[in-house]
């Protein structure tokens, strides 16, 4: 069973310039991967595998590099839902995956961030960030993602890994 936990993070005004920084390259890194995707598949209709992605955005970019992977990983995801529309005769919307003008999150799915005390989350790249604890995650954190709401307001989603937990019913006579 996955679960997800939701916190506040109250970064520092270089923290927030780095956050966006990092918003805007993963922005430019979905932009960059799509466009070279568009062209393979125009030029032969084929596209780049998931190892192509990777290898084009290595060291390339001043982020972590399992946020890098996640982003390649969605551009792969959009190119597959885009074959899949391909296929399906009934399908209307059957164009290329959209540019980006905006990206809403940052995800850092195995490694690159750690919990430190019930007051901070250290991400790589970004720093120490103070956030509001309010109860401790269960399970076994797999990934953490950063998000800006409308508000301004920064937070930290924690999705974790639960037993699961079969519960037998017993019948009432």
């Amino acid at each position: 069973m996955i679960k997800t936990y939701a916190y506040r993070l109250y970064p520092s005004q270089k923290q927030k310039r780095k956050l966006i920084h990092a918003l805007q390259t993963c922005k430019t890194i979905y932009n960059d991967l799509l466009h070279t995707s568009i062209n393979s598949y125009k030029a032969s209709c084929t596209t780049l595998r998931r190892f192509d992605y990777n290898t084009l955005i290595k060291d390339k970019y001043p982020i972590h590099s399992q946020v890098a992977q996640n982003v390649s990983d969605r551009v792969h995801k959009a190119f597959t839902h885009f074959f899949r529309r391909v296929k399906d005769k009934s399908s209307r919307k059957k164009g290329f995956p959209r540019f980006k003008s905006r990206v809403h999150s940052i995800t850092y799915p195995q490694s690159g961030f750690k919990i430190l005390s019930h007051k901070r989350l250290k991400l790589s790249k970004i720093g120490t960030i103070p956030l509001i604890l309010h109860r401790l995650p269960q399970g076994t954190v797999k990934t953490v993602t950063i998000k800006q709401n409308k508000a301004g307001q920064w937070f930290a989603f924690f999705s974790c890994t639960l037993p699961d937990i079969h519960v037998t019913h017993t019948s009432l006579k």
